[in-house]
């Protein structure tokens, strides 16, 4: 999988056509979530943000914490920096089930 992401950067038809058959797949996994509840509340999710926007959220990023990139934002790295864990503890909620399909 990430020789395909890698080949992607490079071949922007290859990029066009990977997005468009995980964008089926993940409306698709998107409904039937949306079907699913426990203790009465359904569960909620939430499509992928668009490469123009992570740009701009990685520009807000910067002014926080100008060592962080894109290709290190696990918790583990994250830990590391202490003006966004300040950040995180003072303006996001963290949750357990929360996860992403790269």
């Amino acid at each position: 999988m990430k020789e395909i992401r890698k080949a992607a950067v490079d071949n922007l038809e290859l990029r066009k056509e990977l997005t468009n058959y995980i964008d089926s797949i993940q409306r698709f996994l998107d409904n039937r979530t949306s079907h699913l509840s426990l203790h009465n509340q359904n569960f909620k999710s939430a499509l992928p943000a668009k490469d123009e926007d992570m740009k701009y959220f990685f520009e807000a990023i910067h002014d926080i914490e100008s060592e962080i990139s894109a290709e290190n934002t696990t918790a583990q790295d994250l830990k590391k920096h202490l003006n966004i864990q300040q950040f995180l503890k003072t303006h996001c909620q963290s949750r357990q089930y929360t996860f992403q399909v790269k």
